[in-house]
């Protein structure tokens, strides 16, 4: 009975409409998640939005009368560009999300087809990527994970389709695509790295070091035009952004708590300066300063950080409580309770698959297996030198939710209740 009712399961996801009905249907959910809330926007996503109007206005990117770059500007300049064709609204914000999230669904099925040949594998990861609870969630909010993750996508994407024709304008494109993703989130400056390590040893291409260069070329061509605005705006070079003092001390502060959080009293006593380079120094200077002179309390808190890097995963409903009536709040609640019961779920899979891989099958690590772990542990090692939030592992999800995939495909072959080369047959 039950082996009947999972292989009828089975067939129906690697039906040929399967991947087809998914995505209608995830974009049907997204409009009515837009329809029905509508929470005030708060923190960063403020910061956005206003910034955006600001670009949009011909007021350029200002803060207190002080040029600024102390948010990276990526996600606001786009945008202002709508902004400026059709009007400065939440409501335009909120529909480019939508459509944002079609091109995520599209370039990492493309991505996905790459890394694997399995259909069970390749569907499922559409499934759960389509109606993954917390990236619905981030429809109705400003914050540019959303944005992030469609160009780390298209990215990620041309950068394989680069391996595979060798072609030297193909790495460069790629390259400035990436250098747009830095615009947004700037740590996506090493991502490429990654991916040509990981190249070069399951390929050997000996033409390697050639399109790294290449490729590096694009990145630094495309935001040469924001260092040439900062270095103008502040009289130093500063790449993208003037956070990274402030987010290095919000991690290493005697008051840390491993997440985002300030003690308003400590902060209350480092000035700030006009200059935003000289604020950043002041603060990086300031949390070397305490991680050298405390050096277990800053090995002791890195558990802590780790653990807010994951948990709890469903931070999207957690933004989407601002503003909201008596009823939305209850029902959101209880979305958000099962939600993470979900994602707790996700996890254990995710790392039943890690521990698989590592220590029973690390002769066989495949191509796509290798880069989706050097992503991980270059995120994590961001979150352990700075802070864990859990918004940070957003854009890594859909390639966790790869191997997630993979490893029930790989359980359902080993019992037998999947057969790729059966369903080829037919």
């Amino acid at each position: 009975m039950i082996r009947n009712s999972i292989n009828n399961i089975v067939k129906l996801i690697v039906h040929k409409h399967f991947i087809l009905t998914c995505f209608i249907l995830s974009i049907i959910l997204r409009i009515f998640w837009l329809l029905w809330l509508n929470p005030e926007i708060v923190s960063d996503a403020d910061w956005y939005f206003e910034k955006a109007k600001m670009i949009a206005e011909g007021k350029g990117y200002f803060s207190f009368g002080h040029p600024t770059a102390f948010y990276p500007v990526g996600y606001s300049a786009f945008l202002s560009f709508f902004f400026k064709i059709f009007e400065s609204s939440i409501l335009i914000g909120r529909v480019l999300n939508i459509f944002l999230y079609i091109g995520i669904l599209f370039f990492v099925y493309k991505i996905t087809k790459i890394f694997f040949s399995d259909k069970l594998t390749i569907n499922l990861s559409f499934l759960f990527l389509a109606f993954y609870p917390n990236h619905i969630a981030y429809t109705t909010l400003l914050y540019n994970e959303t944005l992030f993750l469609f160009l780390f996508s298209i990215s990620i994407f041309l950068f394989l389709l680069s391996l595979k024709n060798q072609k030297i304008i193909s790495f460069f494109i790629t390259g400035i695509l990436f250098g747009l993703s830095c615009y947004v989130k700037p740590q996506a400056l090493f991502i490429p790295l990654i991916f040509f390590i990981v190249s070069y040893v399951k390929n050997s291409k000996k033409n390697i070091p050639l399109f790294l260069l290449v490729l590096y070329f694009g990145l630094f061509l495309s935001v040469l035009p924001w260092q040439l605005r900062n270095y103008k705006a502040f009289g130093k070079v500063t790449f993208i952004s003037t956070v990274k003092g402030y987010d290095l001390l919000i991690g290493n502060n005697p008051y840390a708590k491993g997440n985002y959080g300030i003690n308003e009293n400590y902060w209350r006593k480092i000035s700030l300066e006009e200059n935003e380079c000289i604020y950043d120094k002041k603060t990086k200077k300031l949390a070397l300063k305490y991680i050298r002179n405390h050096p277990l309390e800053s090995i002791k808190i890195i558990p802590k950080k780790l653990y807010y890097f994951f948990w709890p995963g469903m931070e999207g409903f957690g933004w989407n409580m601002n503003g909201l009536s008596e009823n939305q709040m209850k029902i959101l609640h209880k979305l958000r309770y099962y939600s993470m019961g979900a994602f707790l779920l996700f996890l254990i899979i995710f790392s039943i698959s890690v521990v698989y891989q590592l220590f029973w099958n690390y002769k066989q690590i495949s191509f796509a297996t290798l880069a989706i772990y050097l992503l991980l542990l270059y995120h994590i090692i961001l979150s352990t030198v700075f802070f864990g939030e859990s918004r940070f592992h957003f854009h890594l999800v859909p390639f966790m939710l790869m191997l997630v995939s993979d490893l029930i495909s790989k359980i359902l072959t080993k019992l037998k209740l999947y057969n790729q080369s059966k369903l080829h047959r037919h």
